[in-house]
Parts: structure tokens; sequence; C-alpha cells
């Protein structure tokens, strides 16, 4: 039996066979490749750790503060441009149908070995053009101020005007550290870009098992959608149309009637399988969303 995994210090895909008991496991992490790599990682964490505190230091000197709760504001602050430093995201869930707010778990997702955007788009024979983008939905009647975040949904799609009306589409969902994009997921949608909505509805909703039952892949991409919001990370879609064909034809009491169909279905397929050849595994976006850890 043979597990395959990836060296989370140099990005390598590895195998470990139990049967015959030979590992390239223990081969790699002798190799010297390997402990120039973690030595390396190593001393970009600390010199993070450096700037951050550096960050956090100056701020409070250069600020006239005049409470605790300022000082908060400005290490919140730091705090959040250390996350986008890190490429990474990091945000929280609760037991589904538990009633319970305070059990809480934590995620994990490190970008830094993911596929650039720019990288896929030179190899890609796709057509992908910007489309839009997540926001919050302050506006929106259903969110009004005087709730509690956990009653809120938080967030919407919206839509460049010129895609408004585009249907049976695929995209690429993005978020972007220090002006980099990176892929999240590879989709499709039959309406336009805006009904695929990613709603599991608001916290309670998951939490409450009165209330609804919402979908895990929705309730996870709702609460990073929430996290990125307030950590003003921005998640945003490409899309690629698909080619529309009319098709008329006669239903039951005999009138006519004409639809448009396409292949977007299998055009989503063929970009997933390519975004997995690409990256050697998974991408972070797809399978195992509950993991508390991916990269």
């Amino acid at each position: 039996m043979s597990e395959y995994y990836t060296c989370k210090t140099c990005s390598k895909y590895l195998k470990e066979d139990y049967i015959i008991k030979k590992t390239s496991k223990s081969a790699h992490n002798k190799s010297i490749k390997h402990n120039k790599n973690l030595e390396k990682m190593n001393k970009d964490e600390n010199e993070q750790i450096d700037k951050s505190i550096n960050e956090i230091t100056n701020g409070i000197e250069n600020c006239n503060l005049d409470s605790n709760e300022e000082i908060k504001k400005v290490i919140d602050n730091i705090i959040d441009n250390i996350y986008i430093d890190n490429n990474t995201i990091y945000f929280s869930t609760t037991n589904k149908n538990s009633n319970n707010y305070n059990d809480l778990t934590e995620h994990t997702w490190d970008f830094n070995n993911q596929i650039k955007l720019t990288d896929f788009l030179e190899e890609t024979f796709y057509n992908f053009k910007y489309a839009g983008y997540v926001t919050d939905n302050d506006k929106d009647d259903n969110d009004k101020d005087d709730k509690d975040d956990i009653d809120k949904v938080g967030y919407k799609i919206v839509e460049l005007d010129e895609f408004k009306n585009k249907e049976q589409i695929i995209y690429l969902m993005t978020i972007t550290f220090n002006n980099i994009e990176y892929i999240i997921k590879g989709g499709k949608v039959k309406g336009n870009l805006s009904s695929r909505s990613y709603y599991a509805g608001t916290q309670t909703q998951w939490t409450n098992n009165n209330i609804s039952d919402p979908s895990p892949t929705n309730y996870i991409y709702s609460q990073i959608f929430r996290s990125c919001i307030k950590k003003k990370i921005p998640i945003k879609f490409w899309i690629h149309e698909s080619k529309l064909y009319k098709i008329t034809d006669i239903g039951s009491d005999g009138t006519h009637f004409t639809i448009n169909i396409s292949n977007y279905e299998e055009l989503e397929k063929k970009l997933n399988s390519h975004l997995k050849k690409k990256l050697g595994r998974k991408i972070i976006g797809e399978g195992d969303l509950q993991n508390t850890f991916k990269s």
C-alpha cells in the first residue's frame, strides 16, 4: 500500500510504500535541497515576525493613542497585513446543527504553492475575462446594521454589467495577496455569475438545526468570503463563455419552443483536469473543504 503526499517545505510530491517498507520521505528529509529550503523558510518566518513587531511598535509610537481601544485597532490592522503577507487565510467554523456558537474549529488555507492566475492564463486556451467580485452586502435590506453578525449573510457576488446576461459559463475564482492572484477553484454556472451565490445563509442557519440545511461546500465558502471581506482580501471571478446553440423542438401539447444549450459542463471538467495536471494534485478549493489545513 502506497501513500502519496507533498512535502510542505519543498512542495515535492513523494510516495511512501508500507508493504516493502521503502520510503522516499526519510531520504528526502535528509537531502541538501530539503534542508536548505527548511532554513530559508525558517529565516523568512523570523524576518516576517521581526517586521511585524517593528510595524506594531512604529504604529503605536507614531499615533496619538489615548485608549486601549485605539491601541487594539492599530494592532488588529497590523495583524490583518500579516495574514496578507503570508499568502494565507484563516477562518473558523461551527459544528453543523450543534446550536453551539462557542465550539469553533479554526481553518488555515495556505496559497504559497497554489497556481498563480497569470501563469495559468498564459497556457489555457479558454478566454477568461475578469467578470466580478465578492463584496459585503451592507446595502441589502436582509442585512440591516442592527443585526448580529451571525444573522447576516454578509456578502454578495457582483458581476460587471457586460456579464449580467451571460449564462452557461465556467469560471475561475481567485484570491489576491500583494497584488498577485491565486486560483482557488474552477467551476460552472448554468445561470449568470451572481446566481452561483454560494449562499449557505447565515451562521445561524448552519449552526441552528431548526432553520435550514445548507451544504458544507456553500458554508465553507460563505465563511471564507465573510472572513476575506473583514480582512480586505479580494475574491474575484474570471469567466469563459461557452458557445451557445439554439435548439427548437416541439412540446407535448404541440407548441414549439427554443432553448439555448452548450457544452459548459464538459468545459468545466476539462478545466479542472487542467488545473489538477498543472498543480500535480487537486487545487486548494476542490475536495476535503472541511480539513483544518489546506495548501
